[in-house]
């Protein structure tokens, strides 16, 4: 999955608020987000999902109040990786 970070980190701020920090790990398909207030990110963990150019950005797991982590287009599991498309 080729994800633009500038992109995904303007798609999120505008769906969800500003973002302080967002680093996507290409090789593992998952990445991290901080936003600059909690409530961007309980809208964020609310919506559950994020569709940016056809990819499912699923939205799962507080880390702190205003950061967690997301998977481009994949679901994990303890054992696999499996495709949400």
């Amino acid at each position: 999955v080729n994800v633009n970070t500038a992109g995904l980190r303007t798609a999120m701020s505008s769906a969800f608020g500003e973002i302080i920090k967002l680093t996507i790990m290409h090789d593992k398909k998952i990445g991290f987000v901080t936003f600059a207030k909690e409530d961007a990110a309980r809208k964020a963990i609310t919506a559950k999902y994020l569709n940016y150019q056809g990819i499912n950005v699923k939205i799962t797991t507080f880390l702190t109040f205003n950061r967690f982590i997301f998977y481009l287009g994949k679901t994990l599991t303890r054992s696999k990786i499996q495709t949400e498309k």
